[in-house]
């Protein structure tokens, strides 16, 4: 019964497995990204302030 649910599979397990570990990763990269310009934003708009009151 194994053997022919797995020879009826219209998709490849493994290339699913993998789509969907890489689209995991790309988020966790793009998440990452947007952390970080946030961060050199507020540090840029900090040193904006600083340079005005001096």
């Amino acid at each position: 019964l194994a053997q022919t649910l797995d020879a009826n599979r219209i998709y490849d397990v493994h290339k699913l497995e993998e789509v969907a570990h890489n689209h995991a990763q790309k988020m966790a990269e793009k998440e990452v990204m947007k952390q970080i310009q946030a961060k050199i934003r507020q540090e840029e708009e900090e040193e904006s302030k600083t340079v005005l009151w001096n």
